[in-house]
C-alpha cells in the first residue's frame, strides 16, 4: 500500500431498478431496526415497522443476504490466495468478519496503519509515495481508470444513440 492508500469495509452495493445503488449492509440494518420496533409493545413501534417494511421489496431480501455471503467468500478466497496459507483459517475468518461487520458504513476509511493492525505487520508493506515503485503502481492504476472511464463513456453514448451505432 502507498502511504495514502485506503481500503474500505466489505459492503456490496446492489443496483436497483431505478439505477440507484443500495448498500446490502443498509438493508440489513433496516431489518434490524424493524425487528427492534416490532419488539415494542406499542402502536407507534408497529407503525414504524410497517412504514419501513413497505419500502423494502420482500422478493429481493434474499439477494441482499446472499450478496453479503458471496462477498465474504470472495474475500476469504483472496486472502488465502494472496496473504495467508490455508492453515490460517482463524486469522482469515477474523479479518473477513472485521471487514463485513466491524464497520458501520461502506465509506469508512481503513488507512495503511490500520490495515497493518488488521492483516499483520508482515503482510502489509507501506511504500513511500515519492518512491519509484509506488509511482509506477500509481501510474498503472491511473491508466486503468482512464481506460475504464473511456469504456463507460462509449457505453453511455451507445445507450443514448442506439440507432447511430448500427
Amino acid at each position: 500500500m502507498g502511504e495514502m492508500s485506503e481500503l474500505g469495509p466489505l459492503d456490496p452495493q446492489i443496483l436497483q431498478g431505478d439505477g440507484q445503488y443500495i448498500s446490502a449492509k443498509a438493508v440489513q440494518s433496516t431489518l434490524e431496526l424493524i425487528k427492534s420496533y416490532l419488539k415494542e409493545d406499542d402502536k407507534k413501534g408497529l407503525e414504524l415497522a410497517t412504514i419501513l417494511t413497505s419500502r423494502i421489496n420482500p422478493l429481493v431480501l434474499g439477494q441482499y443476504e446472499s450478496t453479503l455471503k458471496i462477498a465474504q467468500e470472495y474475500q476469504t478466497e483472496l486472502l488465502h490466495l494472496r496473504m495467508f496459507d490455508h492453515t490460517k483459517k482463524t486469522e482469515v475468518n477474523t479479518i473477513v468478519e472485521k471487514f463485513a461487520t466491524g464497520y458501520t458504513h461502506h465509506s469508512r476509511v481503513i488507512n495503511c496503519k490500520e490495515a497493518k493492525k488488521i492483516f499483520g505487520d508482515n503482510n502489509v508493506e507501506i511504500l513511500p509515495s515519492d518512491g519509484q515503485e509506488w509511482q509506477t503502481i500509481w501510474q498503472v492504476s491511473k491508466n486503468n481508470r482512464t481506460i475504464s472511464d473511456l469504456v463507460g463513456v462509449l457505453q453511455l453514448i451507445n445507450k443514448l444513440n442506439p440507432q447511430q451505432n448500427r
